[in-house]
């Protein structure tokens, strides 16, 4: 959900509270960041990403009830950990991409993958960050969360049904005998 949008019409915060809120949401991420290396050693990819994200699914869901049950300042406390939360499960979704595109390709196919990669995700964030907005000033903050929430639940469903266990294939390096 638009965070500007959100602390500053709903909550009434300004600049301050703006930044804090999306500070939380990077601590978040920054914590996953940097706990993922030793959990990407004991997981697979698939395992965290999916998890994660189905935690996205269900913290938007918790958000829509908490914000449709708080107001005032009890609604900050639960934007800020919510924020938090978000952070976490988003940065586990996001940040073992990398990992996957290296694993799954040789290495003169790399550039044009990440490259790939990047043009889609940015046109991804680009349609959900106006619809996350147009949501936030449209709707009551509990019922563009639960809209935010059914979307999230389309792309892990979808997620599921593409990218299935039988469907894992060997790191390059392995199919072809040599090291990355």
């Amino acid at each position: 959900m638009n965070t500007v949008v959100l602390v500053r019409d709903d909550l009434g915060g300004g600049d301050l509270a703006v930044a804090i809120a999306l500070g939380a949401f990077g601590t978040g991420s920054m914590a996953a960041a940097l706990a993922l290396p030793k959990l990407l050693d004991r997981l697979d990819d698939r395992v965290v990403m999916t998890r994660s994200a189905g935690a996205l699914v269900v913290l938007l869901v918790a958000g829509a009830v908490l914000f449709s049950a708080t107001d005032g300042s009890s609604r900050w406390v639960v934007l800020l950990g919510l924020w938090a939360a978000l952070g976490v499960a988003y940065s586990a979704v996001l940040t073992p991409v990398g990992r996957l595109i290296r694993a799954s390709a040789a290495p003169c196919d790399l550039p044009a993958l990440f490259a790939a990669q990047y043009a889609l995700s940015h046109a991804e964030w680009l349609v959900l960050y106006l619809l996350a907005g147009f949501l936030g000033t449209a709707l009551h903050p509990a019922a563009a969360l639960a809209c935010l929430a059914a979307v999230a639940l389309a792309g892990l469903v979808y997620a599921r049904r593409a990218w299935t266990a039988e469907s894992e294939v060997e790191p390059v390096e392995e199919r072809v005998g040599v090291s990355l």
